[in-house]
């Protein structure tokens, strides 16, 4: 994969930022993360962010298109429950997004916090994620993500046949007895902006339609050094074995990702152990579930 310097590809983002945006003006330092570069600016009044994939492998390129289709769904679907960022304008074949930037800081900075969260912090959190979850747009076709038997399958080595079969069977009993809920999909403090007392949820590269859970799953995978905030969030979830069923499909795929990120990028071991160990757990809770 090549890589352009840091400099060329701030540079070729205020290009493109200019031509799709001519009226946008960018006074403010770039913002880098893992796999994206955002530009901060000014739209008139109206503070916006732009938003580009460093990371040009195919599937951070797809996810930056799959957040376009998002906002432009938001923008078809009615009042929503929860704040989110307003699409200002994109490019899918860059790709590039721009949208409105909200006030407001985070209600945690780290994916992987090195302390518990706050109760209160958390109930926030859970309770912007439940409204989004019970919500029911009246207009825009939001993605759908629930084919979790395939996506399984692009995880290799990690899943067994059995394991597999295991998981086809849970989906099929999942999907038949449970509506389907708009998940953010990267549930974590860091995505989920206070102000003034009300929450707003960011970065929505992972939103779509997808079982109950999710949101659950992957904070329950982030918080993995925090034993009590993890109980509390099993506790949330129903006890009847569809609800439990979905969770524990979705922790499993959500462990499998991380392990295969974190062997990639020579992650912390300490990390990548417990995350190894969380999979051993999500999957042996598969096998014991008794719609298997």
């Amino acid at each position: 994969m090549t890589t352009l310097p840091a400099t060329s590809q701030e540079a070729a983002l205020r290009q493109r930022l200019h031509r799709l945006c001519p009226d946008v003006t960018v006074g403010e330092p770039a913002i880098w993360t893992e796999t994206s570069l955002l530009l901060p600016g000014r739209l008139g009044a109206r503070p916006v962010i732009a938003k580009q994939p460093t990371d040009r492998r195919p599937f951070w390129l797809q996810r930056c298109r799959h957040e376009i289709t998002v906002y432009q769904a938001l923008k078809e679907a009615g009042p929503s429950p929860v704040a989110f960022p307003e699409l200002v304008a994109a490019d899918p074949e860059t790709p590039i997004v721009v949208v409105t930037r909200l006030p407001g800081g985070a209600l945690g900075p780290d994916r992987y916090p090195a302390a518990p969260p706050p109760p209160k912090q958390l109930d926030l959190l859970l309770a912007a994620l439940e409204r989004m979850h019970t919500w029911r747009p009246t207009g825009g076709v939001f993605p759908v993500d629930d084919d979790y038997p395939a996506q399984y399958t692009h995880l290799g080595p990690l899943f067994t046949p059995d394991d597999l079969a295991c998981v086809a069977r849970l989906h099929h009993q999942v999907t038949q007895h449970l509506t389907a809920r708009l998940a953010h999909g990267d549930a974590h403090l860091g995505n989920a902006l206070l102000h003034d007392g009300a929450v707003a949820l960011i970065d929505l590269e992972f939103t779509a339609w997808r079982p109950p859970g999710f949101d659950q799953a992957k904070l329950w995978v982030l918080l993995g050094d925090h034993p009590q905030t993890r109980a509390r969030l099993r506790d949330g979830i129903p006890a009847d074995p569809w609800h439990q069923a979905a969770f524990w499909l979705a922790a499993a795929l959500i462990c499998g990702r991380e392990v295969l990120s974190h062997q990639r990028q020579a992650a912390p071991r300490e990390r990548l152990a417990r995350l190894t160990a969380d999979l051993r757990t999500s999957v042996h809770a598969l096998h014991r579930s008794p719609l298997a």
